[in-house]
């Protein structure tokens, strides 16, 4: 290694060049220009210091042991009552077609807010509190959950088991009742498909319409759903097998306490069969 001179034309190597200021130069270091960089740590801190990675590894240990020992038959009771609830997912409904190829009907993505009693059992909610949320989540006044199903005396018991609180929630509406889903016991997003006709007064007759499926209808065919929408009348009606398409599922699993944690898709929706109808007269000028 090259040597350098002091002024003293005492050699010294590079290293040392980085000598502590803060040091006192006495009248023997001035020959070597060589000041102390650090101060080791004392005994006493060291054991301190030692003693202090001694204490947070024993109590990590100690509660690492609590967990798994100790209290290992309860966390393992609590995941066994975790189990799995198989959702549907909606497929969108065939599009019905003129001869020409123009579509009479289109399928519009749409959110439902369904209330499952139910889950909201299991979940120990309170309904007076979820009432308030859902009031400014969707910017209702309380006395419209009253007139779609909610019972006034705020006994759960007498309400329907299942029913929409809304059909056709906005996206906004939607995301901010998504976030706060941990804080509205029996309380579902269901995604769906709304029919919109492109002229109702001239062929509605013709076309038909969808609607929820009956009691009768549901017992006659297992497949179907309380929230799905099926053919009444009409090319809706006649033709509902082939447009219904075939719904998806999706796997959630709900905790112990009725908490839906995740989920898995399972099997994607197809989408109905489309339909070509009869032909539309032109439209005219008047």
């Amino acid at each position: 290694m090259a040597s350098f001179f002091s002024p003293w034309n005492t050699p010294f190597d590079p290293d040392e060049i980085l000598a502590d200021s803060s040091s006192v130069l006495t009248k023997e270091r001035e020959e070597t220009l060589e000041g102390n960089i650090e101060r080791p740590l004392g005994r006493i801190s060291s054991f301190l210091f030692l003693g202090g990675v001694l204490i947070v590894i024993g109590a990590f240990g100690y509660y690492a042991g609590l967990l798994q020992i100790r209290r290992g038959d309860a966390f393992f009771a609590q995941s066994q009552e975790n189990r799995f609830l198989t959702r549907p997912i909606f497929a969108p409904r065939g599009i019905i077609y003129d001869r020409n190829h123009i579509p009479l009907v289109e399928n519009q993505p749409s959110f439902g807010i369904l209330f499952d009693r139910r889950q909201f059992l299991e979940q120990k909610g309170d309904l007076g509190p979820l009432l308030n949320e859902l009031a400014v989540l969707l910017e209702k006044e309380r006395r419209f959950f009253f007139e779609i199903g909610f019972p006034e005396n705020l006994d759960i018991h007498a309400s329907p088991s299942r029913f929409f609180i809304s059909k056709d929630t906005s996206v906004e509406q939607m995301l901010r009742i998504a976030t706060r889903m941990e804080k509205l016991p029996g309380i579902q997003i269901v995604e769906r498909y709304r029919r919109v006709y492109t002229d109702p007064p001239a062929f509605s007759h013709l076309l038909g319409f969808v609607g929820k499926p009956s009691e009768a209808e549901l017992t006659r065919d297992s497949s179907l759903h309380h929230e799905e929408g099926i053919g009444k009348t009409g090319i809706e009606g006649f033709y509902d097998y082939e447009l219904r398409g075939e719904n998806g599922n999706r796997i959630i699993e709900v905790n112990s306490r009725g908490q839906e944690t995740r989920f898995k898709l399972t099997q994607d929706p197809q989408e109905g069969s489309s339909h070509l109808s009869f032909n539309t007269p032109p439209t005219t000028p008047f």
